[in-house]
């Protein structure tokens, strides 16, 4: 078998344009090409479908018109044509009131290409037309007239409106519909699940589209069709009640509206099949909407009433998994009312709290009155920590000496109480502030070995070595900053 000859030049260079979307380019290219009589046909109707992309319907109507009526074009690429007619037909699609116009075309273009693929393409988007519309009869006699020439997602389709209203709808149709619904692009699910909840047991289909309009962040729409097939009485309550909650609880942006939901649902069905499955989801949804104790609670009611159920395992994780947030809430629950505690009987870890809230805004004025309440209080067990904060913003509001003061009165603090907050990082900071603001390389090192003999480990610090390396630079110490770099 020979291998398919490659277009001319001319027609494949528009053919990339055009694979770039660079419609107009393209549509200019195959103008050219067709005026060369090379694959004529191919590049005019190329030209048409250029105008469609760029939304020039009018002209991209007539220009596909055009070719359907050009008997020459049709005995010498059909393809060009029948191409034509599919086009022409998405154009009207998209038109109001083209119902007609719509049949003409498409017994003119079955009578035309009797076998070819395009028909069972044309009838298939005919028929989605019709679905989208609700009309149900109409969209099963256009894919009916498609036959066996139907796209393999719109065989499905026309394989799940087959049956009658009475027939029950299977576990196989119920496994298609679900993968179509997962996968399906270009028509409209709504009205297929709606037709198919008409037959016993359908009320499922409708619920697997609720379930995907709720994925979709479209929560309102899911719990309407809950609600209407309620109001209609279509399916078991109990089941549809608890898909609703279910839906809300573990595919909405509102999780937590679903828990009144499933409180009433328990309470309605004390006795029901499924009420292991709305017990244990009650629990979880409730562990993950900032209730660990309550999960913890309805878990081990739960683990009570189902003690070898089929979530019984799955239970079990979960209890001890919101146990231990539950037991880490009252933790810090407690913490928080022991600072409150320790705030109302010490004001100053209030004014600290302020300040290091403020000095991490950058509002430095306000975090400075703050930490000054400490004046005086040196021998408060956060005063180290509060001065050496205030030397930090006096530093970064350009009073350097004011820093330096603040941190070396931590330090000197540190000599005398050992236990003093804060006091290695003052002396480093102190160090800092006079090389680069001073440049006093001499008094910076002292600062630094008095820094590395509180905290040897400074040493494998990077950064404090880095600093210290440019100080002995500084200060006429090249060869002990030499043996630092080259660590």
């Amino acid at each position: 078998m020979q291998a398919a000859e490659p277009p001319p030049k001319q027609f494949a260079e528009a053919q990339n344009l055009f694979e770039k979307g660079r419609w107009k380019e393209a549509e200019n290219a195959f103008i050219q090409s067709a005026s060369s009589g090379i694959l004529k046909y191919e590049s005019l109707f190329m030209v048409a479908l250029c105008k469609e992309k760029r939304k020039l319907f009018k002209q991209a109507e007539a220009d596909y018109s055009r070719l359907i009526r050009d008997e020459l074009a049709y005995r010498q690429s059909s393809d060009s044509v029948a191409k034509c007619y599919f086009h022409l037909h998405g154009i009207l699609c998209n038109r109001k009131n083209s119902t007609s116009q719509r049949s003409v075309l498409l017994s003119e273009c079955e009578r035309r290409f009797p076998r070819h693929a395009i028909i069972g393409e044309m009838y298939a988007n005919e028929a989605a037309e019709w679905l989208k519309s609700g009309n149900v009869e109409k969209t099963k006699q256009y894919y009916a007239k498609g036959k066996h020439l139907l796209p393999e997602q719109d065989a499905i389709v026309a394989d799940l409106l087959a049956p009658g209203k009475m027939v029950p709808v299977s576990d196989t149709e119920m496994e298609k519909l679900t993968t179509l619904v997962r996968t399906a692009k270009g028509f409209s699910l709504g009205p297929l699940c709606t037709a198919i909840a008409l037959r016993p047991g359908g009320w499922q289909a409708e619920c697997l589209y609720a379930d995907t309009l709720a994925k979709n962040g479209k929560a309102n729409e899911a719990d309407a069709r809950y609600e209407a097939l309620l109001q209609r009485r279509i399916g078991p309550e109990a089941e549809i009640r608890l898909a609703r909650a279910e839906t809300i609880a573990f595919r909405s942006t509102h999780p937590k509206d679903a828990l009144p939901l499933f409180e009433k649902w328990l309470q309605a069905y004390p006795k029901h099949r499924m009420r292991e499955k709305a017990l244990y989801q009650y629990a979880l949804l409730l562990g993950k909407n900032g209730r660990p104790d309550m999960a913890v609670q309805s878990f081990d009611a739960f683990l009570k009433e189902f003690p070898t159920g089929s979530y019984t395992m799955q239970a079990r994780k979960q209890q001890e998994k919101f146990r231990a947030v539950a037991t880490a809430a009252a933790k810090r629950e407690a913490s928080v009312k022991e600072r409150e505690q320790a705030f109302r009987e010490d004001p100053l870890l209030s004014a600290l709290e302020k300040a290091e809230k403020a000095h991490r805004s950058k509002v430095y004025d306000f975090a400075i009155r703050e930490y000054l309440r400490f004046r005086g209080y040196e021998r408060h067990p956060q005063w180290g920590r509060a001065w050496y904060g205030l030397g930090v913003c006096y530093r970064e509001t350009g009073r350097t000496d004011a820093a330096i003061e603040a941190w070396n009165a931590v330090w000197s603090r540190s000599l005398l109480a050992t236990g003093t907050l804060a006091a290695v990082e003052s002396r480093i900071a102190e160090g800092n502030a006079l090389l680069s603001d001073k440049g006093n390389a001499r008094q910076t090192l002292s600062c630094y070995a008095d820094a590395l003999t509180k905290q040897p480990e400074l040493q494998d610090n990077d950064g404090f070595e880095l600093n210290r390396a440019i100080a002995l630079l500084v200060g006429g110490r090249k060869d002990e900053a030499v043996q630092i770099f080259v660590r």
